[in-house]
């Protein structure tokens, strides 16, 4: 369900595949290869601009390492402050990546780091 005037999260999700994008049939026979839905990226190019390392990523577990700090808190006492720490680098990371995207999409980068900090 869509709403007028909200944003889409992900937009490429609502669009459909071309017609030459189709999945491939069940029968075996066809001696054609599947077309893959997305172009493969070649090596050494720049990655697209609406990719987000610190969400898309399994670098996004290293915000919840404080919650398996806390865990073991009574097993391995010494953990808990470096558990916080990378749990903090995590959000210092994302945050800072977050306001350089926005003032270099000519926003205020300021209010976007921050915005994302507090979140």
């Amino acid at each position: 369900m869509s709403f007028p005037g909200a944003p889409t999260l992900y937009p490429n999700l609502s669009k459909s595949p071309p017609a030459s994008a189709a999945p491939p049939s069940s029968s075996s026979s066809s001696s054609e290869p599947a077309t893959p839905l997305a172009a493969p990226v070649p090596a050494g190019s720049a990655a697209p601009e609406s990719h987000d390392m610190w969400r898309e990523s399994l670098l996004r577990y290293m915000g919840y390492a404080n919650e398996v700090g806390e865990a073991f808190r009574y097993q391995a006492p010494g953990m808990v402050i470096p558990s916080y720490l990378v749990a903090f680098g995590y959000v210092c990371g994302d945050a800072r990546d977050k306001g350089l995207r926005a003032s270099n999409a000519g926003r205020s980068g300021v209010y976007a780091a921050a915005d994302c900090f507090v979140w």
